[in-house]
């Protein structure tokens, strides 16, 4: 539970339909009652690279953080624990370290499109 899966996530991230949206991610570090999603990014594949560029407020006008961060999604894998890929919601897994970098996207419709089918069963 919670290793991440024989499926590597770069092979099939390049393979997705989804290429671009908005996803909140998940705070690792926040106090009690305050809401873990609250931080969104515009997403993107480029490549081999997940890009995250945060989106704020100004008053009434969205902006996008000057700088980028990029997930080199040959380093991450999807988590196999059952709580991190459900509903609306996934976890990508480092493969070296385990540090874990949740995802949620508007609907589980739009979260199935970021992840790569399922493996077929074995005969």
């Amino acid at each position: 539970r919670g290793v991440p899966r024989s499926r590597g996530a770069a092979g099939s991230f390049h393979q997705m339909k989804r290429r671009s949206g908005l996803l909140a991610r998940k705070e690792q570090s926040r106090t009690l009652f305050s809401d873990p999603w609250k931080t969104f990014y515009q997403c993107s594949i480029e490549g081999t690279n997940m890009v995250l560029t945060e989106v704020g407020k100004v008053g009434d006008t969205v902006v996008l953080a000057e700088k980028d961060e990029r997930l080199t999604l040959f380093q991450w894998a999807i988590s196999d624990a059952p709580k991190d890929c459900r509903g609306n919601k996934f976890t990508l897994v480092h493969v070296t370290d385990g540090v874990k970098e949740s995802f949620r996207a508007e609907s589980e419709v739009e979260a199935a499109q970021w992840l790569p089918p399922p493996p077929p069963p074995p005969r």
